[in-house]
């Protein structure tokens, strides 16, 4: 998290990166309420122009509007000046158009509010209670604000909810790679077999000790597009190039394999 000091900090643009409004409460008459906006961006840099719009206070509401986009999600937190503690208020998806944030039940103490921007692809965990935000907010009844529903138990599954999602094996964002595994005999001739010059240059095997094995591990992204690769160990002294091709060349004359593989994601050790 990059936080900004709102204490002369300038955006690129030029203008300030902070917006402030004076507003005055019924709650005590001789207090007054300022509200300073200051933006804080997760994942995100200055060069994308974050700004904050407008700061209204009507009907006992604080509303903040600002310059939203669909790759992040934006949180309203309020911090009190005495303890320098933030409170999160609210939380709202970004969308192509400008985006407003609401405290309806704004405090009569003297505080200020920020706006994070966090993008969608490096999720928060803005009440830390284990689970992003992102995942609270797409699997209802989950609240991205909540702390509490982490330990709460879930009526379909009988698990608790965080424990739920660690065990969500469709958790792009805290799983987002595919790992695969395979294993295959590979054992050649028992007896009169070339040792390689392992004890003597003449010397050839004459029996089965333990059997020879290939082990395949695949990794790759899960999103359309990501790129993955392919490692395999192979138990045997030397690999050499030309197993290597003919793999690739089995791999180009099958119509499935070779839309994932080529001699650029595989390695044969």
């Amino acid at each position: 998290m990059a936080v900004l000091d709102f204490f002369g900090v300038r955006n690129p643009r030029g203008g300030r990166n902070l917006k402030h409004a004076l507003f005055g409460t019924k709650a005590c008459r001789a207090m007054v309420l300022w509200v300073l906006v200051i933006f804080v961006g997760i994942g995100t840099s200055l060069a994308q122009g974050f700004r904050i719009t407008d700061v209204t206070r009507a009907d006992g509401r604080v509303i903040v509007n600002y310059e939203s986009a669909p790759e992040y999600y934006h949180v309203l937190e309020r911090m009190d000046l005495r303890t320098g503690v933030p409170t999160p208020v609210a939380l709202e998806p970004g969308t192509s158009r400008a985006g407003g944030l609401e405290d309806p039940n704004p405090p009569s103490a003297a505080g200020y509010y920020r706006v994070l921007r966090v993008s969608n692809d490096n999720p928060g965990d803005i009440d830390n209670d284990g689970i992003d935000d992102l995942y609270e907010r797409t699997h209802p009844p989950l609240d991205a604000l909540n702390p509490k529903d982490a330990a709460q138990v879930s009526p379909k599954t009988g698990h608790r909810n965080i424990d739920d999602y660690f065990l969500d094996g469709s958790n792009v964002g805290l799983y987002p790679y595919l790992v695969g595994r395979g294993m295959h005999d590979v054992t050649g001739p028992a007896a009169d077999g070339g040792m390689m010059g392992y004890a003597e240059s003449a010397q050839k095997s004459a029996g089965l000790h333990d059997r020879q094995w290939a082990r395949a591990f695949i990794v790759a992204g899960r999103q359309p597009g990501d790129k993955r690769v392919a490692f395999v160990v192979v138990d045997t002294g030397q690999l050499f190039h030309s197993i290597t091709q003919g793999v690739i060349d089995r791999i180009n004359a099958d119509d499935e394999l070779k839309n994932y593989y080529s001699a650029d994601n595989i390695v044969l050790s």
